[in-house]
């Protein structure tokens, strides 16, 4: 008899479209269990709550930052920005696909 039970963790990023049109991003978690990965917790974060909780561990009284924690988060920061940046640029080369009559993609460089 095997009494053992899988239990997976997924987290990837999620977008909600508002109803004007506005892409709220967010990171999205979800604990699966068993065979067939059933949900047992899901749950999401705006991205933008989930960096004013970065912040929020770096401030002091009176809404103040040390110097070193300030250059932290800008560090931070920065490593995310480089991430979306490389990302962008790798979407944007990306060729373009085109459908055919017959039925048969054709790609184009951008």
């Amino acid at each position: 008899m095997n009494n053992k039970i899988t239990i997976r963790a997924f987290q990837h990023l999620s977008f909600e479209t508002l109803k004007n049109g506005k892409i709220i991003p967010s990171i999205s978690s979800e604990v699966c269990a068993g065979e067939q990965n059933q949900t047992i917790l899901d749950g999401s974060l705006s991205l933008d709550v989930a960096l004013d909780r970065m912040i929020e561990g770096k401030i002091l009284a009176d809404e103040a930052v040390r110097d070193k924690d300030r250059e932290i988060l800008l560090s931070q920061i920065n490593s995310i920005l480089e991430v979306v940046k490389a990302k962008r640029k790798k979407i944007a080369a990306l060729p373009q696909f085109f459908e055919s009559s017959l039925g048969v993609g054709k790609m184009k460089k951008p």
